[in-house]
């Protein structure tokens, strides 16, 4: 955007839509007083930010911008930012407001006006609801009332159990069993994910231990892990340091991701190749749901991909979901890569998988997820009649 000397940018008492970053000139900011006359309040120069809180709040422009030589400015949309502040923690987006509220307030103390800001209100309660909740979560971590549960994955082919995937359940003592649904995303977003992700991996290496007396040879956890786990700068260490504590061989386990992590880029998959020069082997969850760029997906090192239920669940009655899925087995195979099928209710789904090419499934035609003592004795009676499980 152009503009010329003296040429007003932007008059106090309008609406504000946009805010600018000049690239060349200078720009003055002012306040314009009751008797006309002006109150300078700063001169601007290349590389600096004006009229930014005019984006994240309603209310009007407490201040004026004049050009005090030619200038190039870039324009900064108010559908941009407040698309990515929307985006963002609330707690994050609270804090934020209110800085800058507390800027224009200091920027109106000339002109006597001062505007409420429901929007801060609203998301002051948004902030307070997730802190009270995250506060929930990190007391029932404290007190032990995680648990994980295990959910048997089977060979297609064979009809055989291979492995589980290990999945985070709350067991509240007021409120019972509580759905992952209600709490995981949270936990994920915040930095409670680091340590109970550590004590997820405890518990799975310790279960481990009890699984393979009774579960077929070559049986592997799986274990689901976030970003912000893999970001975590003691998170390799730390993994080498519980296999060595519990006596066990990273061999054994499977790390989940999602798509998400796809778009990480170079870091992650550096931390992922290290997992996998460890031992581990690495699956990605919930495939073809996400956006993942085909490209990420070739430089991933991974072992495994997981389709997602949302297919598996129309298998049956969409032809066009049958051809997705053989799209998706084909890809695999060309990488190299297995595949296991999520959420499989059925013996027909079952047998349209295998038919598709899936090497593996998992659903509730096995079992749901369930406890570790259900889950060993399950495997005590698969001993005895391979076809309980």
């Amino acid at each position: 955007m152009q503009v010329k000397k003296d040429e007003l940018i932007f008059i106090q008492g309008q609406k504000g839509d946009h805010a600018y970053i000049i690239e060349e000139g200078q720009v003055e900011i002012f306040h314009k007083l009751k008797n006309d006359q002006e109150s300078h309040l700063a001169i601007l120069g290349q590389g600096e930010l004006f009229g930014e809180m005019a984006l994240i709040d309603t209310n009007i422009r407490s201040a004026s911008a004049r050009a005090l030589s030619d200038c190039r400015l870039l324009v900064i949309e108010k559908n941009q930012l407040i698309e990515k502040l929307d985006a963002s923690d609330s707690v994050v987006q609270l804090m934020m407001r209110i800085l800058l509220r507390r800027l224009r307030q200091q920027n109106q103390s000339n002109t006597g006006i001062h505007l409420e800001d429901t929007a801060i209100q609203q998301h002051g309660l948004s902030a307070v609801d997730k802190l009270r909740f995250e506060s929930q979560i990190n007391t029932a971590f404290q007190n032990r009332e995680f648990q994980i549960y295990h959910q048997p994955i089977h060979d297609l082919a064979h009809n055989k159990l291979i492995g589980s995937e290990a999945l985070i359940r709350w067991e509240s003592p007021s409120q019972g069993l509580i759905s992952p649904g209600y709490f995981v995303d949270v936990l994920e977003n915040s930095s409670m994910i680091v340590p109970v992700g550590y004590w997820i991996f405890e518990e799975c290496f310790m279960h481990f231990k009890q699984i393979r007396e009774k579960a077929p040879a070559n049986f592997t956890v799986s274990i689901n892990v976030s970003g912000r786990q893999f970001a975590h700068h003691d998170f390799l260490p730390t993994l080498k340091a519980l296999l060595i504590k519990h006596g066990v061989k990273a061999e054994n386990f499977k790390l989940e991701i999602t798509e998400r992590i796809l778009m990480e880029g170079g870091a992650i998959i550096d931390v992922l190749n290290q997992c996998r020069d460890i031992g581990f082997e690495i699956s990605l969850d919930d495939f073809g749901t996400g956006f993942s760029s085909l490209q990420y997906l070739a430089q991933m090192p991974i072992n495994y991909i997981k389709i997602d239920r949302s297919f598996v669940m129309n298998v049956l009655k969409d032809e066009r979901t049958r051809a997705i899925i053989r799209s998706i087995v084909f890809l695999a195979s060309q990488l190299n890569v297995k595949v296991i099928s999520e959420g499989i209710e059925s013996e027909a789904e079952a047998s349209v998988m295998y038919g598709l090419g899936s090497d593996y499934g998992q659903g509730y035609l096995y079992s749901k997820p369930i406890p570790l003592p259900q889950f060993l004795k399950d495997l005590e009676g698969q001993k005895r009649s391979p076809a309980s499980f």
